[in-house]
Protein backbone atom coordinates (compact mmCIF):
# COMPACT_ATOMS: atom_id res chain seq x y z
CA UNK A 1 0.00 0.00 0.00
CA UNK A 2 2.84 2.36 0.74
CA UNK A 3 4.28 1.80 -2.74
CA UNK A 4 0.88 2.44 -4.32
CA UNK A 5 0.50 5.70 -2.42
CA UNK A 6 4.06 6.80 -3.29
CA UNK A 7 3.43 6.14 -6.98
CA UNK A 8 0.13 8.03 -6.90
CA UNK A 9 1.78 11.02 -5.24
CA UNK A 10 4.32 11.08 -8.09
CA UNK A 11 1.45 11.07 -10.58
CA UNK A 12 2.25 7.62 -11.96
CA UNK A 13 -0.24 5.11 -13.32
CA UNK A 14 -0.52 2.23 -10.83
CA UNK A 15 -0.93 -1.27 -12.27
CA UNK A 16 -1.45 -4.39 -10.15
CA UNK A 17 -1.55 -8.09 -11.04
CA UNK A 18 -3.93 -10.11 -8.88
CA UNK A 19 -3.94 -13.79 -7.97
CA UNK A 20 -6.73 -13.92 -5.40
CA UNK A 21 -10.38 -12.85 -5.38
CA UNK A 22 -10.10 -11.10 -2.01
CA UNK A 23 -7.04 -9.15 -3.18
CA UNK A 24 -8.90 -8.13 -6.36
CA UNK A 25 -11.83 -6.78 -4.40
CA UNK A 26 -9.54 -5.04 -1.89
CA UNK A 27 -7.56 -3.35 -4.67
CA UNK A 28 -10.74 -2.16 -6.37
CA UNK A 29 -12.48 -0.93 -3.22
CA UNK A 30 -9.79 0.37 -0.91
CA UNK A 31 -6.76 1.44 -2.96
CA UNK A 32 -5.88 3.99 -5.59
CA UNK A 33 -4.72 1.39 -8.13
CA UNK A 34 -5.65 2.46 -11.66
CA UNK A 35 -5.38 -0.82 -13.58
CA UNK A 36 -5.86 -4.41 -12.41
CA UNK A 37 -5.04 -7.48 -14.49
CA UNK A 38 -4.66 -11.25 -14.17
CA UNK A 39 -8.24 -11.95 -13.03
CA UNK A 40 -8.68 -14.84 -15.46
CA UNK A 41 -6.05 -16.89 -13.60
CA UNK A 42 -7.54 -16.55 -10.09
CA UNK A 43 -9.48 -19.82 -10.27
CA UNK A 44 -7.90 -23.06 -11.43
CA UNK A 45 -11.11 -24.75 -12.57
CA UNK A 46 -14.31 -23.49 -14.14
CA UNK A 47 -17.78 -24.18 -12.84
CA UNK A 48 -19.77 -26.69 -14.92
CA UNK A 49 -22.26 -23.87 -15.60
CA UNK A 50 -20.01 -20.89 -16.40
CA UNK A 51 -16.34 -19.86 -16.67
CA UNK A 52 -14.84 -18.68 -13.37
CA UNK A 53 -13.18 -15.56 -14.68
CA UNK A 54 -12.62 -13.83 -11.34
CA UNK A 55 -15.02 -11.06 -12.32
CA UNK A 56 -18.72 -11.13 -11.51
CA UNK A 57 -21.43 -8.47 -11.42
CA UNK A 58 -20.34 -7.25 -7.98
CA UNK A 59 -16.71 -6.77 -9.04
CA UNK A 60 -17.82 -5.14 -12.30
CA UNK A 61 -20.07 -2.66 -10.44
CA UNK A 62 -17.27 -1.79 -8.02
CA UNK A 63 -14.81 -1.28 -10.88
CA UNK A 64 -17.27 1.01 -12.67
CA UNK A 65 -18.12 3.04 -9.56
CA UNK A 66 -14.45 3.51 -8.62
CA UNK A 67 -13.42 4.16 -12.25
CA UNK A 68 -10.90 1.30 -12.31
CA UNK A 69 -9.63 -0.31 -15.50
CA UNK A 70 -9.68 -4.08 -15.90
CA UNK A 71 -6.83 -5.15 -18.14
CA UNK A 72 -5.79 -8.30 -19.96
CA UNK A 73 -2.23 -9.39 -20.64
CA UNK A 74 -1.08 -10.80 -23.96
CA UNK A 75 2.03 -12.11 -22.23
CA UNK A 76 -0.10 -14.19 -19.84
CA UNK A 77 -1.97 -15.71 -22.79
CA UNK A 78 1.28 -16.36 -24.62
CA UNK A 79 2.82 -18.07 -21.58
CA UNK A 80 -0.02 -20.50 -20.89
CA UNK A 81 1.28 -24.03 -20.30
CA UNK A 82 -0.72 -25.63 -23.12
CA UNK A 83 -3.45 -25.01 -25.67
CA UNK A 84 -6.21 -26.11 -23.28
CA UNK A 85 -5.17 -23.57 -20.66
CA UNK A 86 -4.84 -20.89 -23.37
CA UNK A 87 -8.34 -21.64 -24.66
CA UNK A 88 -9.71 -21.59 -21.11
CA UNK A 89 -8.14 -18.19 -20.40
CA UNK A 90 -9.48 -16.75 -23.67
CA UNK A 91 -12.96 -18.02 -22.77
CA UNK A 92 -12.66 -16.39 -19.36
CA UNK A 93 -11.57 -13.11 -20.98
CA UNK A 94 -14.63 -13.18 -23.26
CA UNK A 95 -16.85 -13.87 -20.24
CA UNK A 96 -15.27 -10.98 -18.32
CA UNK A 97 -15.78 -8.67 -21.30
CA UNK A 98 -19.52 -9.36 -21.20
CA UNK A 99 -19.64 -8.05 -17.62
CA UNK A 100 -17.40 -5.11 -18.50
CA UNK A 101 -19.63 -4.11 -21.42
CA UNK A 102 -22.82 -4.56 -19.39
CA UNK A 103 -21.57 -2.47 -16.46
CA UNK A 104 -19.57 -0.02 -18.60
CA UNK A 105 -16.20 -0.91 -17.07
CA UNK A 106 -13.21 0.41 -18.96
CA UNK A 107 -10.93 -2.33 -20.30
CA UNK A 108 -7.38 -2.37 -21.57
CA UNK A 109 -5.39 -4.94 -23.48
CA UNK A 110 -1.62 -4.73 -23.26
CA UNK A 111 1.51 -6.76 -23.64
CA UNK A 112 2.70 -6.64 -19.99
CA UNK A 113 5.78 -8.57 -21.09
CA UNK A 114 9.02 -8.71 -19.16
CA UNK A 115 11.03 -10.34 -21.96
CA UNK A 116 11.85 -8.64 -25.23
CA UNK A 117 11.14 -11.89 -27.14
CA UNK A 118 7.50 -11.65 -26.07
CA UNK A 119 7.03 -8.09 -27.31
CA UNK A 120 4.55 -7.61 -30.15
CA UNK A 121 3.72 -4.66 -32.35
CA UNK A 122 0.75 -2.43 -31.63
CA UNK A 123 -0.93 -3.64 -34.83
CA UNK A 124 -0.55 -7.29 -33.79
CA UNK A 125 -2.01 -6.60 -30.36
CA UNK A 126 -4.85 -4.53 -31.77
CA UNK A 127 -5.89 -7.19 -34.29
CA UNK A 128 -5.65 -9.94 -31.66
CA UNK A 129 -7.78 -7.88 -29.26
CA UNK A 130 -10.40 -7.20 -31.95
CA UNK A 131 -10.58 -10.94 -32.60
CA UNK A 132 -10.94 -11.80 -28.90
CA UNK A 133 -13.42 -9.04 -28.04
CA UNK A 134 -15.75 -9.84 -30.90
CA UNK A 135 -19.09 -10.98 -29.48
Amino acid sequence: LKEINKAKKKGLLVVAKVNDEKVLRFLLEKTTVDIVYGMEFIHRKDSPHYPRSGVDQVIAKIAHEREKILAFSFSDILNCKNDIERARSLGRIKYTLKFCNKYKVETYFGNFSLKKEEMRSVEDLRSFWEFVSRG
